[in-house]
């Protein structure tokens, strides 16, 4: 007979779910913006940018502000914001690795250094909205990390520079049976509608004088003595009335998903191309909304080619070993989800692979 309940239960929240629009809930708005010209013919200026998420349109305002007389061209192969920038979950963390254990492990030499700017870089960004008047439902109100077995709550309690939550104090915040304790960092995180940061940003940009172009894919990049010549073209969410049975027969309007930005240590990484003329910055692993604002400001200082404060990271200065081929990638993933829920399932204890993991530098459990 339970098995039973629970099939029902799972069947009629697939129904739920699939009955959604599967659109992201943030870019299905009636005040979106009319889509912009895409680029037709040749353009030449200072500085191009690929790519209207919030890495490029941090750039591009970014590079305006500093020298306002720089040409600054945006190209984009669908609509602003669109992709990973207009369908995530809508939080902006102050992290720049993602997570502070992560950091620790990674880079523990510099990470007080990477936690200072990533806070600076968070404030940055709320300085920014208020400047440029970005109607973006921006909220500074921190994030929590819940505990749902006892193992996890007494780490929480460890954890430095954040407030504790018992059990009734966690649920008084987010109400769930789940729920066994909370560590609330109050500064590190803020809510923000990310569509609308999107639209604002380019907005900004527009006001600066920066070349957006829309509906315009990159489709390849060369590079001689004069410069760089860009080429154009014209799952179902099983326990979440487990953790909110208050909301249990609830219907959804909208579903969304897509491929995840990562790498093997699980932020950001950074380069350049075509002789130093081009830079990037990938993997930001989910915790992008605000870091891409921070890799705005790296790959424009290794287009300078000279040292500062961001380059000279270690960070900035390595890069993650690389994901094995297909299907060794493929099969390697999913031994970590399996041994990961098995870790959860035994108090946290972690097997012969996720421990071989953590010695090789790749251990990972978010």
């Amino acid at each position: 007979m339970a098995s039973e309940t629970a099939g029902a239960r799972r069947e009629e929240l697939t129904r739920l779910v699939m009955a959604a629009a599967p659109t992201p809930f943030w870019l299905d708005r009636p005040d979106a913006p009319p889509a912009r010209e895409p680029l037709r013919g040749e353009e030449s200026c200072d500085l191009a940018v690929v790519g209207g998420g919030f890495g490029g349109l941090w750039a591009a305002l970014l590079a305006k502000e500093a020298n306002p007389g720089r040409s600054v061209v945006l190209i984009e192969g669908n609509r602003v914001g669109w992709a990973a920038s207009g369908r995530n979950g809508d939080f902006c963390e102050a992290s720049l690795t993602h997570g502070a254990a992560n950091g620790r492990k990674r880079f523990g030499d510099e990470f007080g250094t990477l936690q200072w700017l990533g806070l600076e870089n968070l404030d940055a960004i709320e300085a920014a909205i208020g400047r440029y008047g970005i109607d973006c439902d921006f909220e500074r109100a921190g994030s929590i990390i819940v505990a749902t077995e006892d193992y996890q709550a007494a780490d929480l309690r460890a954890a430095a520079g954040t407030t504790f939550l018992d059990t009734e104090a966690v649920r008084a915040e987010v109400n769930s049976p789940t729920y066994l304790a909370g560590s609330w960092d109050k500064e590190g995180s803020a809510g923000v509608q990310p569509a609308r940061l999107a639209w604002g940003l380019a907005g900004a940009c527009e006001r600066l004088g920066v070349r957006i172009a829309e509906r315009t894919p990159a489709t390849g990049l060369a590079s001689d003595a004069d410069g760089v010549v860009v080429r154009t073209r014209h799952g179902v969410l099983r326990a979440f009335f487990t953790t909110f049975p208050q909301l249990e027969g609830i219907g959804f309007s909208h579903r969304w998903g897509g491929a995840i930005d990562t790498c093997t240590r699980f932020c950001a990484f950074f380069g350049t191309a075509h002789r130093g003329r081009v830079a990037y910055a990938l993997g930001y692993t989910g915790l992008g909304v605000a870091a891409s604002r921070f890799g705005a400001r790296v790959m424009l200082d290794l287009l300078t080619g000279e040292p500062t404060e961001l380059t000279r990271l270690k960070m900035v200065r390595t890069r993650p070993l690389p994901f094995p081929p297909e299907p060794l990638a493929y099969l390697g993933v999913q031994a970590t989800r399996s041994s990961l829920a098995r870790a959860d399932r035994q108090a946290g204890r972690r097997n012969l692979w996720l421990r071989a993991l953590d010695a090789a530098g790749l251990g990972f459990d978010s």
